[in-house]
């Protein structure tokens, strides 16, 4: 995935790279397949668009506990891409469902049913790590370890390697990790499948996750 080229390092005013990473988002998302259909009317209860969009085995996976999961996977009754995937769609209806945007605003408009949760999915590297695990579960009798296949999700500013790593703060989009956080490679070594990016707030200082970037 190449990094930012929309930044203030670059010239671009903030609502630019702000409009540049919700973009982005959304072609990550639009990357999930079989895509999640656009989602005209968001109720003010956004829960039974889950039971209408995604199949019954995508809600019982992601309706899951860890140790649901695990339980299933290691047993070999489920795949790790199985697994990958249904989180991905779910993880893109959750979006989906949480935002409206106007072409007069930047910035998204908010209701209170409204998550706006991802900054970016991560289908490409995720499915393929999933497939990896199952490699490996089929060669080997056994799990890759620990968390074999558990989908996690990393707020923004936990480092990815080779992905955009700003923070919450506009003035860093373009900044890319040169390597995996360290909470990152342990979860990974741990058999651990990282799918997705969610917001922060700017400098990671308010419960709430508000920010220039994303709303």
């Amino acid at each position: 995935m190449a990094p930012a080229t929309v930044t203030i390092a670059n010239g671009a005013s903030w609502q630019e790279v702000a409009k540049d990473r919700q973009r982005h988002r959304d072609e990550t998302i639009a990357a999930v397949k079989p895509n999640i259909p656009e989602i005209t009317e968001i109720p003010l209860n956004t829960l039974s668009l889950a039971r209408q969009i995604l199949t019954e085995e995508e809600i019982h996976l992601t309706e899951s506990t860890p140790e649901e999961l695990l339980a299933e996977l290691t047993k070999g009754d489920l795949s790790a891409v199985q697994v990958a995937n249904a989180f991905l769609r779910r993880a893109a209806l959750a979006q989906k469902a949480a935002c409206r945007t106007s072409a007069q605003f930047v910035m998204l408009i908010l209701t209170r049913s409204q998550t706006n949760c991802i900054t970016e999915l991560l289908p490409e590297r995720t499915l393929s790590r999933a497939q990896f695990l199952d490699e490996y579960m089929k060669k080997n009798g056994m799990p890759f370890g620990p968390l074999h296949g558990i989908p996690i999700s990393v707020k923004e500013h936990i480092g990815l390697k080779g992905l955009d790593h700003n923070a919450g703060f506009v003035a860093w989009v373009g900044r890319v990790s040169p390597e995996d956080a360290h909470i990152v490679q342990i979860l990974v070594d741990a058999g651990a499948v990282i799918y997705a990016r969610t917001t922060q707030p700017q400098t990671l200082m308010h419960l709430e996750t508000s920010s220039n970037l994303y709303g």
